[in-house]
């Protein structure tokens, strides 16, 4: 089994009712990234809910998960959870899928940070060479007229 980490974050704004969530997914160093919004979302934990929905679906073959997030995610009391339909949705993800997984509550997130850092430098960079391959192509482009 593949042993792999899950970082989950999540906003929620009140007055639009609007919730983000993001989920990294590492593996051996490698790191994937997704984001979603949701309208009438409730709570910023609902979107840590739907967040680990969202990863546990990418995964194609049963994986030894660690689930890493700021706050609990509510497993210890299922029932009478406010959000007992998305939990009862990760729990049968992960028994059908045959996952191993553990929760870990750590407001340590420098991992995240720094993946945020290292892809935004990446896009400035590629940002970067996209208007100097721009400015080139210009330039070879008004000398070529100068030629004709």
């Amino acid at each position: 089994m593949k042993n792999i980490k899950i970082y989950l974050v999540s906003k929620y704004e009140y007055s639009s009712k609007i919730g983000t969530w993001t989920y990294y997914i590492e593996y051996k160093g490698a790191v994937k990234k997704s984001t979603g919004t949701m309208k009438n979302a409730r709570s910023s934990a609902r979107m840590l809910l739907v967040a680990l929905i969202q990863a546990l679906m990418c995964l194609n073959q049963p994986c030894n998960i660690v689930v890493i997030s700021k706050v609990p995610l509510g497993f210890r009391n299922i029932i009478s959870s406010p959000n007992n339909d998305l939990l009862c949705h990760i729990h049968d993800l992960i028994l059908r899928h045959k996952h191993m997984a553990s929760f870990k509550v750590d407001n340590d997130f420098s991992n995240v940070e720094e993946w945020e850092r290292q892809a935004k430098i990446a896009k400035d960079d590629a940002e970067a060479n996209y208007y100097d391959r721009l400015a080139n192509d210009n330039y070879m482009m008004n000398h070529q007229y100068e030629y004709l």
